[in-house]
């Protein structure tokens, strides 16, 4: 069976599980991007240590299946349970491979170093950021939308929401789902009030 892709994390860590590899690979694409993720806030939190963005990713990257073997707590997402392992393997790598660590200052290479072809590393670390930063940022609203949806247990309430982000209006969901309209619209709130919560963390508000 070939998975939706748009299936939350937890859905395909239920079909892994039952040895769907096209669900494992889905995973391991949309987590190959959550690394770089992780990998540019923390570089842009740590600059100047002689690491660059791919070893960060590596590092987020690889703890996977690690994280996939052990996850068992349902209270917390997958995504955060990920995330937090993939953080402490950073913070190991940066304390034992950065330069700032090691206080070896005089090899950093400066921002403002001519490369051999003429262009500035500030110029192209710059690029790269522009890049990364527009699409991290796009993913980081669906990763926000999986979390808040994951956190409603009943299959219809999730249902519900999905429904109201496909743009059906409340009178629509009510004939999809055949519920109180109380109810489509007291789920649809605690949706929107998650939301802005969340994003509001994640310092995007």
């Amino acid at each position: 069976m070939q998975p939706n892709q748009n299936l939350l994390d937890e859905d395909l860590l239920f079909l892994i599980q039952q040895g769907n590899i096209s669900a494992s690979n889905i995973l391991f694409e949309r987590y190959n991007f959550y690394a770089w993720r992780v990998a540019y806030d923390f570089n842009v939190e740590h600059p100047n240590s002689g690491i660059s963005l791919e070893e960060y990713r590596q590092v987020a990257f690889s703890v996977l299946p690690k994280a996939i073997r052990a996850y068992t707590e349902f209270a917390v997402g997958f995504y955060g349970y990920w995330k937090k392992i993939a953080l402490n393997d950073i913070v190991r790598y940066f304390n034992e491979n950065s330069y700032l660590t090691r206080y070896e200052y005089q090899n950093t290479i400066s921002i403002d170093d001519e490369k051999d072809s003429g262009v500035q590393l500030c110029e192209e670390v710059g690029e790269i950021d522009r890049r990364v930063s527009e699409r991290l940022f796009r993913e980081e609203i669906r990763i926000v939308k999986e979390e808040i949806i994951a956190s409603f247990k009943k299959e219809i309430d999730r249902l519900i929401i999905n429904l109201y982000l496909d743009d059906y209006s409340l009178r629509e969901i009510r004939e999809k789902v055949h519920l109180d309209y109380r109810h489509i619209q007291y789920i649809v709130k605690r949706f929107q009030k998650a939301f802005v919560k969340n994003m509001k963390k994640r310092n995007y508000n």
